[in-house]
């Protein structure tokens, strides 16, 4: 018995898809024709995220416990500042270098906090 292979006509780009790439049956935004479109005709998703008020709030109201001293195996300015005798407690001790404390760059917020 052969193996057929399965493809799906997009409305959206008029090309055939294997059935692996990412196909929704939508109706086309210009025509409203109902049909598969695959995700490179509705371009990049992004997904959002819906937080109560409650959590927003207290994401801000326990900042400071929520930090890292790590992210992505760097040193945390944000966490050096916020903690600073346990920074120095960790040069010490040898868990990181006094250039790695020195050097700590922001990486939990960027540069717009």
């Amino acid at each position: 018995m052969a193996v057929t292979k399965h493809y799906m006509d997009c409305l959206g780009c008029g090309r055939r898809h294997k059935r692996t790439t990412n196909i929704r049956h939508m109706p086309n935004k210009e025509t409203g024709i109902h049909g598969w479109h695959c995700d490179k005709w509705f371009g990049v998703q992004k997904n959002f995220e819906f937080v109560p008020e409650r959590i927003k709030e207290s994401r801000k109201e326990y900042e400071k416990e929520l930090l890292q001293p790590y992210r992505q195996g760097e040193f945390s300015k944000e966490y050096r500042d916020a903690y600073p005798k346990i920074a120095k407690n960790m040069v010490k001790e040898g868990v990181i270098t006094q250039k790695q404390h020195d050097n700590a760059k922001k990486v939990w917020y960027g540069d717009n906090k």
